[in-house]
C-alpha cells in the first residue's frame, strides 16, 4: 500500500496566550483549549480567542488534561506536582506531590467506560562522572496514574532526565525516553507498584544524544517526544541528533520508528537526512486516519520546523515554518493541526508571546495499490 499526503501550510488562525505554552488539551467538542503555560493553566476559546487564567503552579505548568466525565482538569508542573481543578466550581480540589524534581512531560489516554490514564516523566540531570554522563535516578521517575481517582498505579525508574512519555492507545503500555537516546517500554498488565521492575523493552539509539563531540553539562539534544502508532505495536521518537558543540543546537532534526517484537525493538524507518534540516524537535502527533504523523519543534536551519511524514514509508510529505517554537501538537478530529508554543520574547512587556496555531489538515489517501 502506498500512502499519499497532500496539503498546504495554510494557517487558519492564530490565537495568542500571555506566556509560552508547554502543554495543551482540547475539550471533546474542540471549542476550548486548555493550556499549561509559564504562568499556570488557562482556558482558551478556540473561536473567539478569549483567554482566561484558571490557576497556577509553584513553577511553570508543563502539561494539562481535561477529564470530561468529571469536568475537571489535571495538570503537571516543574514544581513536581499534579493538580486537579474543578471547572464548574472554579477551584483547586487536590494537589499531589508526584516527583521531587520537574515533571517534564505528561501523557493522557481516554478509555471509554474507564477512568482515563495519566503518565508523568521526571528526573534531574546530575553529572555522574568526568564525562558528564548522568547519575542514576534515586527514585521512580516514570509513573502511571488513574486520572479520576488520583491513584498511583505503576512507577518505574530509568536514567534521567526523562523528557518524554506516552501511553499506548490500547492502554497496556507506557513508553519513556531520555536525553541519552534511551527508550524504555513497560507492560502495564504485569505487576503493580514495583519501582525496580526492568522494562519489557529497552534500547539505546546513538542517533539521539544530549552530547556533542565537545561534552559539557549543557543538555540540548536527545529525545524530546515519544508516541505510539495507532496499533500500539510501534514507537516513534523525535528530538535532535548529535552535534559537535551541544551549545550550538545545530543537530539534525530527527525521528525514528521502532517495532516492538518479542523482547526486542526493531528499527523500521527513520527521517532521511536530505529531507530534514537542523533544530530541536519537541512534538509528535499521529493523524486521525493513522497513515501519517507530524513532527514539530524549533528551527535552527533548513526549510521547516513542522513536517508531515508517511507512517508507511517515512517520506516527508510536506513541511512548513510556523515562525514560532512548537512545544506541543495535536490533531483535531477532522485532521486540522493544532500547534502550541511560543514566539520570541521581546522588550515589550505587554506582548503576548504564547501562541496556539490551527493549520489546515493534510489530506491522506491510503487507497492506492503497491508496496
Amino acid at each position: 500500500m502506498n500512502t499519499k499526503v497532500s496539503g498546504s501550510a495554510e494557517r487558519i488562525k492564530r490565537l495568542n496566550v500571555p506566556t509560552a505554552v508547554l502543554g495543551i488539551d482540547l475539550s471533546p467538542d474542540e471549542g476550548w483549549a486548555y493550556v499549561a503555560t509559564f504562568a499556570g493553566v488557562g482556558q482558551l476559546n478556540m473561536e473567539s480567542g478569549e483567554y482566561e487564567s484558571l490557576y497556577g503552579h509553584d513553577s511553570y505548568a508543563s502539561g494539562v488534561f481535561h477529564i470530561p466525565e468529571t469536568q475537571q482538569l489535571v495538570s503537571s508542573g516543574y514544581d513536581g506536582q499534579l493538580r486537579w481543578f474543578d471547572l464548574q466550581q472554579r477551584e483547586l480540589i487536590e494537589t499531589v506531590a508526584a516527583a521531587d524534581f520537574w515533571i517534564w512531560d505528561m501523557a493522557c489516554l481516554r478509555r471509554p467506560g474507564q477512568s482515563p490514564l495519566l503518565a508523568t516523566a521526571s528526573g534531574q540531570y546530575l553529572a555522574g562522572d568526568y564525562e558528564y554522563r548522568p547519575r542514576p535516578s534515586q527514585q521512580p521517575n516514570v509513573k502511571v496514574w488513574e486520572a479520576a481517582t488520583r491513584k498511583l498505579l505503576h512507577q518505574f525508574t530509568m536514567l534521567p532526565p526523562v523528557q518524554a512519555v506516552a501511553l499506548s492507545p490500547c492502554g497496556t503500555r507506557v513508553a519513556a525516553a531520555n536525553l541519552m537516546g534511551d527508550v524504555c517500554v513497560w507492560d502495564l498488565t504485569v505487576g503493580d507498584l514495583a519501582a525496580t521492575r526492568e522494562p519489557d523493552w529497552k534500547w539505546q539509539t546513538p542517533d539521539f544524544t544530549a552530547f556533542g563531540v565537545i561534552k559539557s553539562h549543557c543538555q540540548v539534544g536527545g529525545i524530546y517526544a515519544v508516541s505510539f502508532t495507532p496499533d500500539s505495536q510501534q514507537v516513534i521518537v523525535a528530538g535532535m541528533g548529535p552535534m559537535v558543540d551541544p551549545m550550538a543546537g545545530n543537530g539534525r532534526q530527527r525521528w525514528q520508528k521502532f517495532s516492538l517484537l518479542a523482547g526486542q525493538a526493531d528499527q523500521k524507518t527513520q527521517s532521511k537526512d536530505d529531507q530534514v534540516g537542523e533544530g530541536l524537535m519537541e512534538a509528535l502527533a499521529v493523524h486521525p486516519a493513522g497513515e501519517a504523523f507530524l513532527m514539530s519543534g524549533r528551527l535552527r536551519g533548513g526549510a521547516f520546523n513542522t513536517g508531515v511524514f508517511s507512517l508507511v514509508n517515512g517520506d516527508l510529505m510536506y513541511g512548513f515554518k510556523t515562525d514560532s517554537r512548537v512545544t506541543q501538537a495535536r490533531f483535531m478530529a477532522d485532521g486540522r493541526m493544532v500547534l502550541a508554543g511560543t514566539l520570541s520574547q521581546s522588550a515589550d512587556a505587554d506582548r503576548q508571546f504564547g501562541v496556539v496555531d490551527v493549520f489546515a489538515s493534510p489530506v491522506v489517501d491510503a487507497g492506492t495499490s503497491g508496496g
